[in-house]
């Protein structure tokens, strides 16, 4: 094995040089996930990370602050997903908002994306 003098020299050196850094990993890793996946999802993703509470959390507020953005992605998702379906029909409805659930978003967002999903579209019934 290595010697540990040698081990924290070179975690010493990775955390002096910025390759090392958990706030900039959790926010990349928040980056990438934030497109696919909502914050619920992408705290649970960083949580397996191994990152700190604190700093999902801190990460999360900063990525996610824009709530309009979360709102336009999350119809885009429920516009696509919705195509082939009967949303008259409670099953559909249902099992589409689980899917969305899975996705990391809230219910009171899912919520409202088919509140503004049936208002765009009010010769269906939802």
């Amino acid at each position: 094995g290595v010697p540990e003098d040698a081990a924290e020299g070179a975690v010493q050196y990775m955390i002096n040089h910025g390759y090392q850094d958990d706030v900039r990993y959790a926010k990349r890793l928040a980056e990438l996930g934030a497109n696919t996946y909502g914050r619920r999802r992408v705290e649970q993703m960083l949580y397996t990370h191994g990152i700190e509470k604190e700093t999902i959390r801190e990460v999360c507020d900063e990525v996610f602050e824009n709530s309009e953005q979360e709102e336009e992605k999350l119809d885009l998702i429920l516009e696509k997903a919705a195509k082939g379906h009967d949303l008259s029909d409670p099953n559909q409805r249902n099992k589409l908002f689980a899917k969305l659930a899975r996705l990391g978003y809230s219910s009171s967002a899912i919520s409202a994306c088919f509140s503004r999903y049936k208002a765009n579209r009010k010769d269906e019934t939802l």
